[in-house]
């Protein structure tokens, strides 16, 4: 309730703030007269003091105070977009929560199908993301009803084994109830059977969601395509004492100090899950017999009662007593293949853990591998689904195999040596693209002409043909700069404001090049003069924890960066600075959202917790990160044809704050000094403007293809009020570089002197 009241008074304070500057870049202010150089330097002091000390409502107060002309051009024209960018977001808040409204009514007042009502919950879900007050929604009848409508539907669906709605349903629900987890065991069901529906019988899960689009009047799915999904090819390495392994690990080791009988409860579900849902008799007819299943579900109802029973004195000898019962069992009954018993119930343990340890079976090993190593084995490039649902090629990176090859922006992947990729899954095209440094993979390309250049030209010509590529280790670039200014993927223009030396660097994970690259792009920006630094942590997933240690120390002189602790609250380790401080005396703004996690969390909270203490000057701007604080031990299991990542310890910042959030929790994560909250439509327009403005299309030399369109231009995002947040970061630097100018000249009298 706490949070929900702060969050409340924080926006009556953007209204009162903005509220006069709707509609206007220069609104009327308390004087209209130039600011004095020593004036203006008191106003950025303050404006910097006010928002290091956490104080949101105080910093937005100070905005509605400034005055309409600061003398500094730059200064007063950011002031003006922030002005206005607030103001219209609040109108447009307002303007989507009354249409929002209307949808609601409606929907209620309508007959409710199974999917109208799915519908209507993604309207609430969406009144609740937009609007100020999140429990104020949920306390609205109209959605009360509405979450009495979804809930019965959601059973319904459930028990008539129409799984796809049903998990879909739950999953809306589960949304809306986020904070209080009200629907968490709901949805880890479906997941476990939407999971077991993918492996065991993919084309069953194909129908079921193509006759999902057509009841919808939506075109057909492509055609079920099977590469790659023989689930006895996936499963055959798997056996009972990699899962006893695990368990016992689970139930030894785990930070939560989890006991082992809610872990083996947690794997016997997970199997009751498969046993009821009949859809997998195509996989496994045994299923089809209700005698059958009952005869073994009697079985697991006796396991389940003995560890509840006997629950503190089971060990992991009980676990693999227990798993040969079942085993047997379901010989004597179902006939499930062994290792899809044991996986499902590997599966099921293991998230009665936390979200983050879990089993990385055979089929998984390698892609987990190529995740945490920080660098990708393929032919280098970025690929989504275009409308037609073809695998299309973002861009390649430049250098790789796949730029010297000739494929460019725009290509479509029609067949993975000779097997046609229509219908694949981003997943299946990855798994058939990689492969072993050094082996060769053939694509068979479709070039479809570029409108911006010359069709007689011949690298423009339509048409189908196959290409060799030879795999090999591809660098990942996580360092980014402003606007793309050159082919290579270092080429950036560092400056967000090149007349105030504004310096902007965004960090999209933490691989085991990202210092390097940063260094790279700190020593330019130093050559050339930098008076402040935006470093944007936005959508940073996190990565590799030394990288982090070390990105932190290009701010932080010394001391501790980040301590771990275990379930007995013991400080395990401590990384601390390294030394190599670049950074310090730079004013800094750290820009970090919802999306921001784990390492980009230890990051910023170490730079909050320095400027706390006055040893930097930074201020971290967005809103509160994911809260992902947990450390992952790997070890291997079956040799190293399978591992199991389990979380051991616990992040804390240098202040001694948790970073993670546990369930139920209230606080977590790292908290903004300056809160500047987005509406969902800003945030996906100005990420895919972002996207589109970071890919610079190449030829086969690695050369920009020509066009007469210009790329997207980075800039709309400050002069089209697209990113809040962002003009936010650039305004506190902005005062800050003016205040130094607006001293200067004192400096220069008193030498006089």
């Amino acid at each position: 309730m706490e949070v929900i009241v702060k969050r409340s008074s924080l926006a009556a304070s953007l209204v009162l703030a903005v509220g006069m500057f709707v509609g206007a870049a220069s609104a009327p202010a308390q004087t209209t007269q130039p600011v004095a150089a020593a004036g203006r330097a008191e106003w950025a002091r303050d404006i910097w003091s006010v928002a290091a000390r956490g104080d949101s409502r105080g910093f937005y107060e100070a905005l509605e105070r400034t005055p309409a002309d600061l003398g500094d051009d730059r200064l007063s024209a950011s002031l003006a977009r922030l002005r206005e960018s607030l103001g219209k977001k609040e109108a447009d808040r307002q303007t989507k929560l009354d249409q929002l409204a209307v949808d609601l009514d409606k929907a209620l007042a309508d007959q409710q199908s199974d999917i109208a009502i799915s519908k209507a919950l993604v309207t609430a879900l969406e009144k609740q993301l937009v609007s100020t007050d999140k429990q104020a929604v949920l306390n609205d009848p109209r959605v009360q009803e509405l979450v009495k409508r979804g809930d019965e539907a959601a059973r319904s669906a459930e028990a008539r084994a129409d799984w796809l709605i049903a998990s879909e349903l739950f999953y809306r629900l589960d949304a809306l109830f986020e904070q209080s987890g009200k629907y968490k065991e709901d949805v880890e069901r479906q997941n476990h059977r939407m999971a077991m529906l993918r492996l065991y019988v993919p084309q069953r899960l194909w129908e079921l969601r193509n006759a999902r689009q057509l009841a919808e009047k939506k075109e057909a799915l492509p055609p079920y395509n099977p590469v790659g999904d023989d689930f006895r090819e996936k499963l055959k390495f798997i056996d009972r004492s990699m899962i006893v392994r695990a368990v016992a690990a689970a139930g030894g080791e785990h930070v939560g100090k989890v006991p082992l009988h809610t872990i083996l409860n947690g794997g016997i579900e997970a199997v009751r899950v498969l046993v009821r849902t009949e859809d997998l008799k195509g996989a496994f007819s045994g299923l089809a017999d209700a005698a059958k299943r009952e005869q073994f579900e009697a079985r697991l109802r006796y396991w389940q009662e003995k560890v509840e029973k006997d629950a503190g004195r089971i060990d992991y000898t009980t676990a693999d007593m227990m798993l040969n019962s079942i085993l047997d069992e379901n010989r004597k009954t179902v006939g499930v293949m062994d290792q899809a018993i044991l996986h499902e119930f590997g599966n099921g343990a293991m998230e009665r853990l936390d979200p983050f340890s879990a089993i990385i079976w055979p089929d998984e090993l390698a892609r987990f591998q190529r995740s945490t190593q920080g660098r990708l084995i393929g032919i280098g490039v970025e690929i989504q689904y275009d409308e037609l649902l073809n695998i299309k090629i973002v861009s390649p990176f430049e250098g790789a195999p796949a730029q010297r090859k000739g494929l460019r922006t725009g290509d479509l992947i029609k067949k993975v040596n000779g097997k046609a990729t229509y219908g694949f899954t981003l997943d299946q095209a990855v798994d058939n693209i990689t492969g072993p440094a050094g082996t060769e993979v053939t694509l068979t390309i479709e070039r479809r002409p570029n409108p911006q250049v010359p069709a007689n030209e011949t690298d423009n010509k339509p048409g189908e043909f196959d290409v060799k590529i030879t795999r090999a280790e591809i660098p990942l670039r996580s360092v980014k700069g402003w606007a793309r200014n050159g082919a290579r993927e270092d080429d950036w223009n560092w400056y967000i404001d090149e007349g105030s030396r504004i310096g902007y660097v965004r960090l999209t994970g933490f691989t085991e090049s990202t210092t390097r690259d940063l260094d790279d792009a700190i020593d330019t920006m130093l050559a050339g003069g930098l008076n402040g630094l935006i470093l944007d942590l936005r959508f940073n997933p996190g990565g590799l924890l030394d990288q982090a240690v070390d990105v932190a120390s290009r701010f932080v002189p010394s001391g501790v960066i980040v301590s771990t602790e275990d379930g007995n609250k013991r400080i395990i380790r401590q990384e601390r600075a390294t030394g190599e401080v670049k950074l310090s005396k730079v004013p800094c703004v750290v820009l970090v959202n919802q999306d921001s996690a784990s390492a980009s969390e230890i990051v910023s909270g170490a730079l909050q917790d320095y400027a706390k203490q006055g040893r930097i000057k930074c201020v971290l701007v967005g809103q509160r990160s994911y809260g992902k604080g947990s450390v992952q031990d790997v070890r291997m299991l079956l040799g190293n044809r399978a591992a199991m990542k389990l979380t051991t310890q616990h992040y804390l910042l240098p202040s001694g704050k948790l970073i993670h959030r546990n369930p139920g929790d209230l606080v977590w994560g790292v908290n903004p000094d300056v809160e500047v909250e987005m509406l969902p439509q800003q945030i996906v327009d100005a990420v895919l403007l972002r996207r589109d403005a970071d890919v610079m299309p190449l030829d086969e030399n690695g050369q920009p293809l020509k066009s007469d369109k210009p790329l997207p231009n980075p800039n709309d995002l400050l002069t089209k009020g697209m990113d809040t947040q962002l003009q936010t970061a650039l305004l506190l630097l902005q005062s800050q570089a003016s205040m130094a100018t607006a001293q200067a000249p004192e400096k220069e009298e008193r030498v006089v002197r």
